[in-house]
């Protein structure tokens, strides 16, 4: 509904545009064949202010004319930046993965090689419309054996798919570790729990 107003108001003010040229035309023939010096006073006058509207409407025009393209520039720099976020993730993830097979599977005099052969492979696959689109688990294993690397454990198992391309998380260490007491929790400040307040039993015999 929004774009055909847009049509709407550019086809009033294209309208508009041509009364206006043509009203103008018209006064300045009858100022041109006019008798009475009066009258052609009367109709410079008027031509002057159609002129000036024509203009204004002119200049509407061209602003609507340019805020539209800097509006499309807009939304086209939005989505480049997105992909080239998107991209930027993807290759990271990538680079993550395969280094620690370098690390461990490379001679440690040959892993710069190697490391330089992973990033100019990934600099021309990202170069590809269809580098986003291919599982990041198939696109490690494809490069992995592409640069005869065998492909590293994941580091975590994930539903969708054997790696992550965002920041993971170890869920093993976020387990509460017990203090305190056998509920985890220490007892308040100047306070003893039940068991810990009873005195312990006298060892010596009764009687």
């Amino acid at each position: 509904m929004f774009m055909d107003a847009g049509c709407d108001i550019d086809a009033g003010l294209e309208r508009l545009f041509e009364a206006g040229i043509e009203l103008a035309l018209q006064i300045q023939a009858d100022a041109m064949a006019a008798e009475c010096a009066d009258e052609r006073a009367r109709l410079a006058i008027a031509f002057h202010r159609v002129s000036r509207s024509v203009r204004q409407t002119a200049a509407l025009k061209m602003k609507l004319v340019r805020d539209a393209a800097l509006a499309d520039r807009q939304v086209a720099a939005e989505a480049e930046a997105r992909h080239d976020k998107r991209l930027a993730q993807r290759k990271a993830a990538v680079s993550a993965v395969i280094e620690r097979a370098i690390e461990t599977e490379v001679d440690e005099d040959e892993q710069s090689d190697a490391c330089e052969d992973l990033s100019v492979r990934l600099e021309t696959e990202a170069l590809d419309e269809g580098f986003l689109d291919e599982p990041l688990d198939r696109q490690i294993e494809r490069i992995c054996e592409a640069l005869q690397l065998p492909v590293p454990p994941p580091a975590r198992s994930a539903d969708s798919g054997r790696w992550s391309e965002g920041p993971e998380r170890d869920s093993s260490a976020e387990q509460s570790i017990p203090s305190g007491n056998a509920f985890g929790t220490a007892p308040p400040e100047g306070e003893q729990l039940e068991f810990d307040a009873a005195p312990p039993p006298d060892p010596r015999p009764s009687g």
